[in-house]
């Protein structure tokens, strides 16, 4: 799993959500890979439906600054589509329909 410093997340207007451990690499640091063609449009589907106006920030850690994925039975059922496995709680900020046209201007230009 990718290791990232602690986030102080006070600081952030934000949701927990509870995603496949599997994305989180994807997600963290754009790595797809081990992901099928299946599970990267399932996952860019839930993300852009669900989450969209948020952005990462960070997992939710324990005191030692430590996570560990967990099971979970039928976390996400999106469009047919059932989720049961390792999941990890992650903080999403909310960007508002204004900051999320910036950041989208931003992507594009890199």
């Amino acid at each position: 799993m990718p290791t990232q410093e602690k986030t102080d997340v006070q600081d952030y207007q934000y949701e927990v959500e509870r995603i496949p451990a599997i994305w989180l690499t994807a997600i963290v640091n754009a790595d797809r890979t081990g992901l099928t063609d299946e599970e990267e449009r399932i996952m860019d589907d839930y993300l852009d439906t669900w989450l969209e106006g948020y952005r990462f920030i960070d997992v939710v850690r324990d005191e030692d600054g430590e996570f560990t994925p967990y099971f979970a039975w039928n976390v996400i059922n999106f469009n047919g589509w059932k989720y049961s496995g390792d999941v990890v709680d992650c903080y999403f900020e909310y960007l508002g329909d204004d900051k999320v046209t910036q950041v989208q201007d931003a992507d594009n230009k890199t």
